[in-house]
C-alpha cells in the first residue's frame, strides 16, 4: 500500500480475553475470575516522508465482542489519531470474523464513516484467527507482562480488574498508548 501524507493504516483484532492469574489462588477464584477485553491497534502513518507506526490498546470491562464494541473502538482510535497526527483517511485491516468485523452492521458503519468521524475509510479483511499480525503481539505483550507481574507481586497487590491492568500497563509497558473503557462506554455508543 502506497502511503500518502494524511493517511493512516490500522491493523486490529480482539485479543483473547485477559484472564487474571493469581499464583496459589483458591480453587473458587478460577470460577469467579474477572476478565478484561483487550483490543489492540497497530497503526502506520507518514510524516515528513517517513513511515512511522504506533500501538494503541483499548482495555474494556465489557466482554461483548460485537459490532457495537468495534464502532466504539473505531471512534476512540480516530479521536486518538486526530489529537496526535493530521489524518484524513484510514485503512482498516482486520480478520473476517462475522460477529465482530465482517457483517452488515459494520458495513453500514463504514458507509457513515466520513459523516461520523470526518474521515474517509477503507476496510480490508484476511483469514480469521488469532496470532497473525502485529496487533496480536501487542495484546500478547500486555497479557504476558501482567501475568508475570502477578507472579512477582505479593498476594495483596495483584492485578485482578481491568482498571488495575490499565494502570499497570500505562506505568510499566512503554511505547504503547492505552485507554480504559467501562461497560457503560459501550452502552452509550450506539452505531447506525
Amino acid at each position: 500500500m502506497g502511503f500518502q501524507n494524511l493517511q493512516s493504516c490500522a491493523q486490529s483484532d480482539f485479543s483473547e480475553n485477559c484472564s487474571f492469574f493469581i499464583q496459589d489462588a483458591a480453587l473458587g477464584f478460577h470460577w469467579t475470575n474477572n476478565q478484561a477485553t483487550l483490543h489492540p491497534f497497530v497503526f502506520y502513518f507518514k510524516t515528513d516522508r517517513e513511515l512511522r507506526h504506533g500501538s494503541y490498546v483499548l482495555l474494556l470491562e465489557c466482554k461483548t465482542h460485537d459490532s457495537i464494541a468495534v464502532h466504539l473502538f473505531q471512534r476512540k482510535l480516530i479521536i486518538f489519531l486526530k489529537e496526535k497526527y493530521e489524518v484524513l483517511k484510514i485503512t482498516y485491516f482486520t480478520d473476517g470474523c462475522a460477529a465482530q468485523y465482517k457483517n452488515c452492521k459494520n458495513f453500514i458503519n463504514l458507509c457513515y464513516q466520513e459523516e461520523d468521524f470526518e474521515m474517509t475509510a477503507e476496510w480490508h479483511f484476511f483469514a480469521t484467527s488469532h496470532g497473525k499480525g502485529p496487533c496480536d503481539r501487542v495484546g500478547g505483550t500486555v497479557k504476558r507482562e501482567a501475568a508475570r507481574a502477578n507472579l512477582q507481586r505479593p498476594y495483596n497487590d495483584q492485578i485482578i480488574t481491568t482498571y488495575q491492568l490499565y494502570m499497570f500497563a500505562n506505568e510499566n509497558i512503554h511505547g504503547i498508548s492505552y485507554e480504559y473503557l467501562t461497560a457503560n462506554d459501550c452502552k452509550s455508543n450506539p452505531p447506525h
